[in-house]
Order: C-alpha cells, then structure tokens, then sequence
C-alpha cells in the first residue's frame, strides 16, 4: 500500500464539503462559497501532472452537485454514482457503464459523498501546459490530451486507458492507494520550477491576489417577464447593474468610441495580474425541461464556473460577459479583461437589455428546444428575458 502524503492529504481535504448546519445557512449561499474555497485552491495552488513530464496549470473549471437534502437539486449535474465519491477521476458516463465519446468527453475531479449522499463533480474545462503555455481548451480536448499523454488512441479510447492504462484506479492523488500513477494533481510546491506562477493562497486558503467574485449572485432573484411558469433567474438582483439596464438609457455609441487591442502576454505578466473571475456555466439550455422548467430556470444562471487568465479562452466568452459585466457595470472594463474590443461586449450587454424589455420575448420560446441559447447573443437574449 503507498504512503499517504502530506501533500496528498492537503488536497483531499480541501475536497471535502463542510457540513452545513441547514437552520442557519442559507443552501446556495453556503455552495457558492464553497465552490470559490474550493477554487481558488484548485486554480492557484495545484497542478495537472500527465506523463511525459508535462504539467498544468488548470485555468478553467466548472462545480456540479446534487445534494438533494438541503435543497441543491442541481438537474445539471449527473448524478452518477461515481460523483459520490471524493478525489477520484470522473470521466463522464453513457448510462451506467458506457462512456461519452466524441466531443461529448468530459472528466470531472469528484467531490461528493456516499454517506451524506452528496453527488459532486468539477469540470475540467481549460487547462495550460505551464512548459511552452499552449491552452487546451474545452472538456473533450482537455480528455484528448489525457488519452494522448497516457498512449492511447481514439478507437481505444477512455475505456482502455482507465480498465487496461489505470487498471481502474481512478485516484487523482499520486501516493493514494487509488493512484494509476500516471494522471494525477499535487501541490504547486511540489512542481519542479517549469511555471512562474507561485502561490496565491495563505495558509487559510484566503486568495492574496484582489478576486472578483459576485458577492450577490448566489441567490436573489429577478422575475422574468411574459411567462406563465412564475419562475425566477437566481443570477440577477433587481439591484445588480444588468437588471438596472432595464430602467437607465444606455448611450451604445459612447461605449463604442475606443478598442482594446489584444496583446499577448508572457507567463510572468499573467503571474503578475493573477485573478479568479466567475460567471454562469457554459453549454446549459433549457431545451431538457425535466424536472421542471422552474428547476432548470433556478439554475442555468448558476455562477459556478471559476476560471483565471480569461482572455485566453475563446469559448463561453457570451457566459464570461454577462458576469463581468453584471459585477462591474463597465463595458471598457470588461473589455481590458477579456482583451477584446468594446464593440463585442456592446453588442452582448445590448442583447441581455433587449430581452428584459417589454418586447424582448418569452422564456418558454427557450424550453424544449435543442441547443437554443447555448452560446453567443442568443444566450444574452436568454439571460434577459
């Protein structure tokens, strides 16, 4: 049997969800939370470790739980058996035994529960070679590159490398007993000097850099215009300055009168202006209306996707706008972050006012339908409706 290690220990329990004490925490308050803890460890203070030497750092992931006891029936979540584990490798499942293939790859650190019956997993989302600092960008890509690293090809695929590779040990640690030994996490501190980046956390996992988390997207609510189902999005306060861009006139032409160009920039700059930025997760429609429209509603709106360095990422930029933006109010501001040019973030702000005006549509024109407002300015109008 291996050792457990120091290090190993460390990220285990930061994967452990604290017991909420329900009569005086409020559910989703307590998960958001939870989820930036959790975060700001894995983002600043761990790395991806695959064979051939390469290492990682994690620039962009996603929480998902179901923890049906206190009211967190996250429909987004899986659900599989395996998310209740903790500290486990969690490619994502076909039914109970087959595994998604195609674009569709997706692989999760679990951080659920058997005894509490708490499913959990993170989505790895983005990841950053830390050697020559290519992204790899998108949870399938992110699994091809694991398959790549461990040897194997498309047409074996996750199976081979987790039943024959792993000989299905799926443990993310690399002295736990669980360990394949070959794709694991460790601590920064334990990475041998192929990064610039150090350490952002105290010993509290307090972040030391100045973060940017929502402090009152978790829970408030704004009514949704011209639906019958009376549900309500968990991500816009009527105080927050995305809903107030229903009651001031926005002067567009102003907003468009200077671009950000888009430089890039080395590691050790990016080390420099490390920050956690979150936002609504990417990929989640209303077009699966189970349980409920109302459920899914509750939702689709969640901020609990966690990501650094985001002008790197190219996808779920429309996801990336709608928070920054919410948080800040400031068009150039969002711009300077996401390097890009003040026109685009314009145009994604405009869509999201547009949908909460008196004529900017219905939500149920969403519900049912495959991959409607998934991306882009559809899914602003889909924020604003």
């Amino acid at each position: 049997m291996s050792k457990f290690t120091t290090s190993d220990s460390q990220i285990s329990s930061n994967l452990i969800i604290p017991v909420l004490e329900a009569e005086t925490v409020e559910t989703h308050s307590f998960y958001q939370q939870t989820f930036k803890k959790i975060a700001n460890f894995l983002l600043f203070n761990t790395r991806l470790l695959l064979p051939k030497n390469q290492v990682f750092t994690f620039l962009e992931i996603e929480f998902y739980l179901r923890d049906e006891t206190h009211d967190h029936d996250d429909p987004y979540s899986h659900g599989h058996e395996h998310q209740l584990t903790s500290g486990e490798w969690y490619f994502h499942h076909v039914g109970k035994v087959g595994y998604r293939g195609g674009t569709r790859k997706g692989v999760d650190i679990t951080f659920g529960s058997r005894d509490r019956n708490i499913y959990g997993g993170i989505l790895i989302r983005s990841i950053r070679n830390d050697t020559n600092n290519q992204v790899i960008e998108g949870p399938s890509l992110v699994v091809d590159k694991i398959l790549e690293c461990c040897g194997v090809d498309q047409k074996g695929g996750i199976r081979e490398m987790v039943e024959i590779h792993w000989k299905e040990k799926s443990g993310i640690l690399k002295d736990a007993e669980n360990s394949n030994g070959l794709v694991y996490i460790t601590l920064l501190n334990n990475v041998k000097e192929t990064s610039s980046h150090n350490s952002l956390l105290n010993e509290n996992n307090e972040i030391l850099a100045s973060p940017y988390f929502s402090q009152h997207s978790s829970g408030s609510n704004k009514k949704r215009n011209n639906t019958e189902t009376e549900a309500v999005s968990p991500y816009f306060p009527q105080s927050s300055p995305i809903s107030r861009q229903k009651k001031i006139k926005f002067d567009y032409q102003d907003e468009l009168k200077s671009e950000n160009p888009s430089p890039t920039e080395s590691s050790s700059e990016l080390s420099s202006s490390c920050v956690v930025y979150n936002s609504p997760r990417v990929g989640l429609t209303l077009s699966n209306t189970l349980p409920s429209p109302e459920v899914r509603l509750r939702y689709i709106l969640k901020p609990y996707r966690f990501m650094i360095f985001p002008h790197l990422l190219k996808k779920g930029k429309a996801q990336l706008i709608v928070g920054l933006h919410d948080e800040f109010n400031d068009v150039s501001k969002v711009a300077e972050i996401l390097r890009t040019n003040q026109a685009t973030v314009v145009n994604h702000v405009r869509e999201v006012s547009m949908g909460m005006g008196d004529d900017g549509g219905d939500v149920k024109s969403f519900l049912g339908i495959k991959n409607k407002g998934s991306s882009g300015l559809e899914y602003c109008r889909m924020v604003g409706v």
